[in-house]
């Protein structure tokens, strides 16, 4: 089954540019309703993904946001002034030096279970991309996949 029908078409997607400071994104984050955006740049190109989780990575301790790394934050409960610095050195870089890199893109001939494995092991809706020039085309989210679902389901067709 092609994801063009299930995903959400690239004129549909809401995304941010790299040069953009993080300041601007985050208020089209909440302006728009949406959990992540991806990083496009003049092109079309796909670099990354801008969400909660890239700025939150930014405001925590290096220590805290590594494989392995502290397990609990209760220490610095009363130390909120730390986060709120660096949410404010964060407001002014720019969406390039913290988005996420890490979520890996499918492409349109991605079966739907490889993408729905994809995307419940990053956490994160999945750039759709032409193979041949890396241009976004769509996005594949879990509100995808469950539509998908529930589409499915109602019409009887859970094969």
């Amino acid at each position: 089954m092609s994801l063009k029908s299930i995903m959400i078409q690239k004129e549909d997607v809401i995304s941010v540019t790299p040069d953009m400071t993080v300041k601007d994104a985050l208020a089209k984050l909440v302006t728009s309703g949406v959990r992540s955006m991806p990083v496009i740049d003049s092109g079309g190109k796909y670099l990354g993904l801008f969400n909660f989780r890239a700025l939150v990575g930014k405001l925590l301790p290096a220590s805290a946001c590594v494989e392995g790394g502290v397990a609990s934050l209760s220490f610095m409960a009363e130390d909120i002034a730390f986060i709120i610095d660096k949410f404010e050195q964060a407001k002014a870089m720019t969406v390039a030096e913290i988005m996420r890199t890490d979520v890996p893109a499918i492409h349109m001939d991605t079966v739907f279970e490889e993408a729905l494995l994809q995307i419940y092991s990053s956490d994160a809706p999945l750039p759709v991309l032409e193979p041949e020039t890396g241009t976004l085309v769509g996005l594949f989210s879990k509100q995808c996949a469950i539509a998908h679902f529930m589409a499915r389901a109602s019409a009887g067709k859970g094969e």
